[in-house]
C-alpha cells in the first residue's frame, strides 16, 4: 500500500520529535519503532578498581605512537551504585576489575518515550544487538569494511558500537509504571509471529534463484550463528 496521503515531516532528534506530539490518549495509538538505533549511541565506561569505580578514558601512548585505554581517578562508586540499583543488583556483588557500560543518550531518549507512551496509547518495539543479562565487560567493538577491527586503530574510518543492555531497558520500562515484556531474541520474536510458516510458503516460489536467495534471508534473520541470537527484540506497551 502507498502512503501517498499521509504526512511525513522529518525532525532533527528523537526528543524534539516527541514533543510535537499532542498528548490525547483516546485519539493517538503511537508505534515507535528502533532497530540498530541504540547501539549507534556513545557509551561510558566504568570499571571497578580496589573497591571504587572509575571511568575509563582514552590516552596518548608515551613512549610510542597510538592511543591506550586508562582510567581517571575521580570516584564514581555513587552513580554507579543507583545505576545499580535499577537493576536491582548489589554494587557489592560487582568484582574489580569488572566494567559498567552507561550510554546517557540512550536513557534520555528511551525514558522520554516511555513517557510519552504513558501519556497516550501504543507501544515500543525496540531491535538491536545486545544482551539480556548485564554483562560486566567491555562490548565496545569496531568494524572496518565488515571486518573487525581494534577500537582505537583507524580512528574515523570504522564503526565503533557496543551491545545494548536490554535487561536496563527491562527494568526502565518497569520503573516507569509501563506493561513491558522480557527481552528475547530476534529467533524467538520472528518465530512467534510466524517467520517458519512463513518460509514454507516460499518454498513454492518458481524461481529457484528468488527461492534460494529467500531462504539465505530467512536463514540471516533466524539462525543462532548469525542474526537470530545477537539480536534482541523488546516490547513495551501501554493500552490503558
Amino acid at each position: 500500500k502507498e502512503f501517498s496521503d499521509v504526512k511525513i515531516s522529518w525532525k532533527q532528534d528523537v526528543i524534539s520529535a516527541l514533543a510535537t506530539i499532542e498528548d490525547n490518549p483516546e485519539k493517538n495509538l503511537l508505534f515507535i519503532f528502533s532497530n540498530e538505533f541504540f547501539d549507534a549511541f556513545p557509551i561510558n565506561q566504568y570499571i571497578k578498581h580496589e573497591g571504587k569505580w572509575h571511568e575509563i578514558c582514552v590516552i596518548k601512548k608515551e613512549e610510542e605512537e597510538g592511543y591506550d585505554f586508562g582510567f581517571t581517578h575521580f570516584d564514581y562508586t555513587s552513580a554507579i551504585k543507583k545505576h545499580l540499583e535499577i537493576m536491582d543488583i548489589e554494587e557489592d556483588s560487582v568484582k574489580n576489575g569488572e566494567i559498567v557500560e552507561v550510554s546517557n543518550d540512550v536513557i534520555e531518549i528511551y525514558t522520554e518515550s516511555l513517557r510519552k507512551l504513558k501519556k497516550n496509547k501504543g507501544c515500543i518495539m525496540t531491535i538491536d544487538y545486545g544482551f539480556t543479562k548485564t554483562e560486566f565487560n567491555s562490548t565496545l567493538q569496531s568494524l572496518k569494511n565488515h571486518q573487525k577491527n581494534e577500537v582505537l586503530t583507524n580512528i574515523g574510518e570504522a564503526d565503533i558500537t557496543y551491545l545494548v543492555n536490554f535487561e536496563f531497558l527491562f527494568y526502565i520500562s518497569q520503573n516507569e509504571g509501563l506493561s513491558v515484556l522480557p527481552p528475547i531474541t530476534q529467533k524467538m520474536f520472528l518465530e512467534s509471529i510466524g517467520i517458519l510458516e512463513k518460509q514454507i510458503l516460499l518454498e513454492k516460489e518458481p524461481d529457484e534463484a528468488k527461492r534460494y536467495a529467500l531462504e539465505r534471508s530467512t536463514e540471516r534473520l533466524i539462525s543462532e550463528l548469525q542474526m537470530g541470537e545477537l539480536f534482541k527484540v523488546l516490547i513495551c506497551e501501554h493500552y490503558k
